[in-house]
């Protein structure tokens, strides 16, 4: 049976390499549905542009441990182009450099805005049907944080707008990002909500395994937006211990000095590939995210499918899946007390299996693969 179209281009985050995906653990998750599109004969091959000098080799090892789709292939930035500014002029030289696997695609897609630039360019070029993904708003980020000048998130801004404009179809994971998209900046295009995806049949409540009653586990970035600190401090407040996991040790190191200098009892646990995270979640009964700001937090999502009794803060991103005593326990604002009293509650709640329950079933109705795949295949 032939594929229904020829092969589609991808191009991942600026920056971002098959590396980092395999080391960060987000490899066997972030391949399901290009492997899916494959054997379903939507394409016949699927080619990534990546940022990794080494990711030909990567792959190559990777296919002959059968670990990803032979029809998968690497499209990768040569050694010349070294550090971020390399970076920067292979993702402006891309389109070029790979002008025979471009012009012979049938469709380009993009991973985040990032480095979207790319895909607009080759678009442009190649007269090519663009599907622009977006799994955040960089300017929307920014001008929550204030971390840029105003002339930066004004350039972010007119990417942001001349991307959606010029795509032939888009999707981000959420309703606030296409409120921002469409009241803020303005665009009239159509834009798809299509949620990020949990596999049930691996993220599941493993009947087995032993949780600990008293501590609280948190996956995630070490950045400044998880109120990490905050956290730690709430922790040692309810005299719990507080378990991390993150692929930035070095951070990691960091936070486990802070605690120690305020009497917090934490323990840094590093990363695992995502086959492994269903495993690390099921020792644990609680899970806490109780973020500054979020967009769409797979490890939330992740943690709801397994049943864990969930803890988050009422802001965007969070307070969608977690209903207040319906799919877990919320927090009324992201300081220190308010966090605290959330783990009380949580704790000491007779209702902790019901809303185990309403967890996983918001999951299984929203957030499937079933659900993501066939809006992926729609708007392809």
């Amino acid at each position: 049976m032939k594929s229904r179209f020829g092969s589609m281009v991808l191009f991942f985050t600026k920056g971002v390499s098959l590396e980092e995906w395999r080391n960060n653990g987000l490899l066997s998750r972030e391949k399901i549905i290009y492997e899916e599109l494959i054997q379903k004969k939507v394409f016949s091959e699927i080619y990534w542009v990546t940022y990794g000098t080494n990711d030909k080799e990567l792959l190559i090892k990777l296919k002959e441990k059968n670990l990803i789709h032979e029809k998968i292939h690497i499209l990768s930035k040569p050694k010349l182009f070294k550090g971020k500014v390399g970076d920067l002029i292979f993702s402006f030289l891309s389109p070029f450099i790979f002008f025979r696997n471009i012009s012979n695609t049938s469709i380009i897609k993009t991973n985040q805005i990032n480095g979207c630039w790319s895909a607009l360019i080759a678009k442009i070029i190649y007269l090519k049907p663009l599907f622009l993904r977006c799994g955040f708003i960089l300017s929307k980020s920014e001008l929550l944080w204030g971390r840029r000048s105003s002339l930066v998130i004004s350039l972010m801004k007119m990417i942001e707008i001349i991307s959606f404009n010029l795509s032939n179809c888009s999707s981000v994971t959420n309703h606030e990002d296409k409120l921002y998209l469409k009241d803020i900046l303005g665009i009239k295009k159509k834009i798809t909500v299509n949620h990020s995806f949990i596999d049930l049949n691996k993220f599941k409540e493993i009947s087995s395994f032993n949780t600990s009653q008293d501590a609280l586990l948190f996956v995630g970035r070490l950045s400044l937006e998880k109120n990490l600190l905050k956290i730690i401090e709430a922790a040692k407040f309810n005299e719990v211990k507080l378990y991390i996991i993150s692929p930035e040790t070095s951070k990691g190191r960091d936070f486990l000095i802070e605690s120690k200098k305020i009497g917090a009892d934490i323990e840094f646990l590093g990363s695992f590939q995502n086959e492994d995270l269903p495993y690390q979640y099921n020792k644990f009964k609680y899970f806490i995210l109780c973020s500054e700001s979020e967009g769409l937090p797979k490890a939330l999502l992740e943690a709801m499918a397994c049943e864990r009794v969930c803890i988050g803060s009422d802001v965007v991103g969070i307070r969608s899946l977690i209903r207040k005593d319906e799919t877990g326990f919320l927090s009324a604002s992201t300081s220190v007390e308010e966090i605290s009293l959330a783990i009380r509650e949580a704790i000491s709640s007779n209702k902790q299996d019901e809303v185990r329950k309403n967890a996983r079933e918001l999951i299984r109705k929203e957030y499937s693969f079933k659900v993501f795949y066939e809006t992926e295949l729609d708007l392809i």
